[in-house]
């Protein structure tokens, strides 16, 4: 899917789209849920290959 055409299911701009792709922009819990759906994935999706690096560091 083009970042243009997923901007559009999200009421984005694809600037927006690639933002967040880059890591410029945080993604919410409220934003990370309309790109699961968009994307017909589980929100787990996202998280399945962090590393345990990360894990770690992130806050309890």
């Amino acid at each position: 899917m083009s970042q243009e055409k997923l901007g559009e299911c999200l009421g984005l701009t694809f600037q927006q789209v690639q933002k967040y792709e880059r890591g410029a922009n945080r993604v919410g819990a409220s934003r990370l849920f309309d790109l699961s759906r968009v994307l017909d994935v589980r929100v787990g999706y996202f998280f399945e290959e962090i590393s345990d690096t990360a894990q770690a560091a992130s806050p309890v």
